[in-house]
Formats: structure tokens, sequence, C-alpha cells
């Protein structure tokens, strides 16, 4: 089975929506678009946005590696 087919089978198993609770009562959520496979941004985000912790939760959504440079 190719590595496409074996990713699309797990995924196909994920729910379509996902809740999330921040764990305090002062948190930020960071959600990141769509990236197309730019890896330079998906570098520069952290430094932008801070690193995920505690009371920042990062929901990354949409296209990550389809197009790009």
């Amino acid at each position: 089975m190719s590595l496409v087919a074996r990713a699309s089978s797990i995924l196909h198993k994920e729910p379509n929506l996902l809740h999330t609770y921040p764990y305090q009562l002062v948190s930020s959520v960071v959600v990141v678009g769509d990236l197309h496979g730019h890896l330079h941004d998906m570098l520069f985000i952290p430094n932008d946005a801070d690193f995920p912790s505690e009371n920042r939760i990062f929901i990354f959504n949409g296209d990550f590696v389809d197009r790009g440079p």
C-alpha cells in the first residue's frame, strides 16, 4: 500500500470537527490556514505568534503540502 493510501485510510477515520478547551481561562488561539507547502511560512509562525503552550493553542487548518514554491 502506498504512503498516500495509508495516510488517506488513517485520516478518513479522524473526526472532521475537534473540540478543544483551553487549560486556563485566559488563553489565546492561533489559527493557521493554508500553507501550500511553504516551509518558510511554517517556520516563521512560532517567531511571530510564539510557541504553543498551556495558554496558547495552535489550530492548523487547510492545505499543508500541495502547491508551494
